[in-house]
């Protein structure tokens, strides 16, 4: 769809459809959106892409908004870190950042150890050197006693934030 590195993540409506309704209540009624800052990333393709996107014709994206969003939790005040990922495209103001495929991050341990292997599966999680490192075996091994398994979901700092992406600005 829109030439990621490699095939397309899910959008923002797709993952949100999968959360379940319990932590969908938690997301809405415990966190509470402090900040965000806006930066864009970019990626540089290798000589083999290059090639590649040379002679299909096929366009790569390479240029990358990235929100970090912190996140608090109002019952016991424990705050976290949200990225949140979405290609630059051209005319982007005429674009939901909702329709957008997204990759994500959480500081959350629920994120590490219940959702991020469901996450990398479907292409949809954000790393970095540090990240990857931070997260482990999580990215490779899958969790053996998360329900529901097989559905990529999200913990809820994360579904508060991204239940809210349309409320984010793009800034140039």
């Amino acid at each position: 769809m829109l030439g990621w590195l490699s095939s397309d993540p899910l959008t923002t409506k797709e993952l949100l459809k999968n959360t379940d309704e319990a932590r969908i209540k938690r997301a809405q009624k415990q966190i509470k959106i402090i900040s965000n800052k806006q930066e864009f990333i970019i990626k540089k393709l290798s000589l083999f892409k290059r090639i590649v996107s040379f002679f299909s014709r096929d366009p790569v994206n390479t240029v990358f908004i990235k929100f970090t969003v912190l996140t608090q939790n109002t019952e016991n005040n424990h705050k976290h870190y949200v990225v949140l990922v979405v290609p630059y495209l051209k005319d982007m103001s005429l674009y939901k950042l909702s329709n957008l495929p997204i990759k994500v991050y959480s500081t959350t341990a629920d994120f590490k150890y219940r959702f991020a292997w469901e996450i990398n599966q479907s292409n949809n999680i954000y790393t970095d050197a540090s990240i990857t490192k931070k997260l482990g075996v999580a990215l490779t091994t899958k969790p053996t006693k998360v329900r529901p398994l097989g559905v990529p979901m999200l913990d809820k700092h994360l579904y508060a934030v991204i239940s809210n992406i349309d409320k984010l600005q793009v800034k140039m």
